[in-house]
């Protein structure tokens, strides 16, 4: 059994996993699969987070997960019955890694009392807050029947992306104001298990789109899911959702599914005979030291150390629901390198690097009274992990070679040892500002090279990380 973190290519077995976790049993259902999916491809759902995902992998499977439930301060924790003792290091990491300037927040199932007890332990309390689990049994759809003046259209989301995040912008009440609405359109995301068939909108007289219900099924599983029902303002109150919800229910039925779920505690479901299967309480555990530092009286807060390198700390840090890492400069000795002013070497290093074309994070700001350098987060695998786990692709190499071509062209050497190299997306960042002039016994072909391979160099350097 190993642990990973996420990458894309991990989809379709973190799909996988939740299928077989619902068919464990219906109470794992407010982490259902269809919901999981809609929530990974959501406009708003934080992609540039993905590799903080943990997995845990046996026999080529997923297992158990520690996932961020859009974005860091609320997680989706689980494993299948045979792997429960996988459970409490899973919360663990979610509480080190998927924490905001608030915390951690999980849900768990009411009459799940061993998975409460744990987080309890670990010092995470029972909040007021909880989700509810609506479930309908297939057999009791009624036929719905469309009101006058309106019909039933699938939306096919591949094609009609902009019209299908027009309709939800304004069903889910975030205004009328189509040019603001633009800002906020993303492109299309293919949700592999979506079904035309079963992405239903409410069209009136005039053509225009005005409900959208949105329903999931999958034959392994044999139980559907509705993510998401909405009507624009204008048009509520005609029971439009109620006769589009139906029409859904009924397809489905004939898709063979037996049962459709819901997370929603509103009465719409309750009227239409959703029965409350599950409640789930939200438990909390606060961020146990909520440090900020100022940038500029900016004020930041401090979520966990990333590293300490020979001129400052790293800390990941959030401000305004952005992420970045704030570099705290030091002053400590270093035997093998001799600095200058370091806060004006980290800004001349970084207009070097831009100008020699070398992908580095964007500097954000710097406070020159404080000595703090504040810069865009690159979330993703380290080049120096990789090479333990030999996946260093040689695209990556390819990569390396040319930024150390475009650094000698420029008259300088980068700093080439594998842990400040990060992957986002198949392309590699030097995330360190630090540069100097060239000289041979320092470029990536006469030293730097040593640490992107298991040679004798890099292991030893290995072992003494992990002591």
């Amino acid at each position: 059994m190993v642990f990973k973190h996420y990458e894309r290519s991990d989809y379709d077995r973190l799909i996988s996993f939740f299928m077989a976790l619902n068919n464990e049993s219906e109470q794992y259902h407010n982490d259902h699969w269809a919901r999981i999916e809609w929530m990974m491809f959501h406009p708003e759902y934080d992609e540039s987070l993905l590799y903080s995902n943990l997995l845990c992998i046996d026999d080529n499977q997923v297992v158990g997960v520690a996932l961020y439930d859009m974005r860091y301060g609320e997680a989706i924790v689980a494993t299948l019955k045979a792997y429960e003792d996988q459970y409490e290091g899973l919360v663990q990491y979610a509480s080190n890694f998927l924490i905001d300037h608030n915390g951690i927040r999980i849900a768990v199932a009411e009459d799940d009392t061993k998975k409460a007890a744990i987080l309890t332990r670990l010092g995470f309390a029972k909040t007021d807050d909880y989700e509810t689990l609506l479930s309908l049994d297939l057999e009791n759809v009624k036929e719905p029947t469309i009101p006058n003046g309106y019909h039933i259209e699938e939306i096919i989301p591949s094609r009609e992306n902009e019209a299908l995040q027009w309709l939800i912008y304004q069903g889910f009440d975030h205004g009328e104001d189509y040019n603001e609405f633009k800002k906020s359109l993303t492109p299309y995301k293919h949700h592999p298990h979506t079904d035309p068939y079963l992405c239903l909108s409410m069209v009136d007289s005039l053509n225009k789109k005005v409900a959208f219900c949105g329903l999931w099924f999958d034959y392994e599983t044999e139980d559907a899911y509705i993510e998401p029902v909405c009507v624009i303002p204008a048009y509520r109150g005609k029971n439009l959702a109620k006769f589009l919800l139906m029409e859904g229910c009924k397809r489905m039925k004939s898709l063979g599914a037996r049962r459709v779920y819901v997370l929603s505690d509103s009465s719409f479901y309750t009227k239409l005979g959703f029965d409350i299967c599950h409640r789930y309480p939200f438990y909390k555990l606060p961020l146990s030291t909520p440090t900020t530092m100022e940038v500029n009286k900016h004020e930041y807060v401090i979520l966990r150390q990333l590293g300490k390198g020979k001129g400052g700390y790293s800390y990941l840090a959030e401000r305004d629901d952005h992420y970045y890492v704030l570099k705290q400069i030091h002053h400590e000795p270093c035997e093998y390198y001799q600095f200058g002013n370091k806060i004006e070497a980290e800004m001349r290093d970084y207009k070097l690097l831009l100008a020699a074309g070398i992908r580095i994070p964007l500097l954000a700001e710097v406070d020159i009274e404080h000595e703090r350098i504040v810069k865009e987060f690159i979330d993703g695998p380290i080049i120096f992990d990789l090479v333990y786990q030999d996946k260093v692709k040689t695209d990556y190499i390819v990569q390396v070679e040319s930024m150390a071509k475009q650094a000698k062209e420029a008259g300088l050497n980068i700093d080439y040892y594998s842990t400040n190299f990060v992957v986002r997306d198949d392309l590699i960042y030097y995330i360190d500002y630090e540069c100097n002039p060239y000289m041979d016994e320092w470029s990536f072909e006469n030293w730097g090279k040593n640490y992107w391979s298991k040679t004798e160099d890099y292991l030893m350097a290995f072992q003494a990380s992990k002591k």
